[in-house]
């Protein structure tokens, strides 16, 4: 059995082509809070649709090509809670778990993630 454990990867969001499947997703709360984490499980993403160019941050989640069920699964936890934590609701909802370790510094990348855990025979599918 093939583990992407460790494998970087960039995910699909309303802009950028990528990695699409349901996930938990742990990132840090942003400057100046990196060392607070936040997970967010996201299911369901619509792929038939082609990334659109810039849309504004308070315009992604009107658009089609998105996560349809999104919820905050917890909020300001330090890294190694926040770890323990999501692998345990990763396993449990059967989902990938994503990790971005550091918020992006201006002009970085939003989207690339770090797979840290991931169901049997799960695979990348890229739309």
């Amino acid at each position: 059995m093939q583990t992407y454990v460790g494998t970087k990867v960039k995910m699909a969001t309303t802009e950028h082509a990528g990695v699409y499947s349901d996930h938990l997703d742990i990132s840090p709360e942003g400057p100046p809070f990196d060392s607070a984490f936040n997970a967010y499980l996201r299911r369901n993403f619509d792929a038939s649709i082609d990334p659109a160019g810039e849309i504004g941050p308070d315009e992604c989640w009107k658009h089609p090509r998105n996560y349809k069920d999104t919820s905050i699964s917890f909020r300001d936890l330090p890294l190694d809670r926040a770890l323990e934590m999501a692998k345990e609701i990763a396993s449990r909802e059967n989902v990938v778990l994503y990790l971005q370790r550091k918020f992006p510094e201006v002009g970085g990348s939003f989207v690339e993630r770090e797979i840290i855990w991931h169901p049997d025979n799960w695979t990348p599918v890229e739309g």
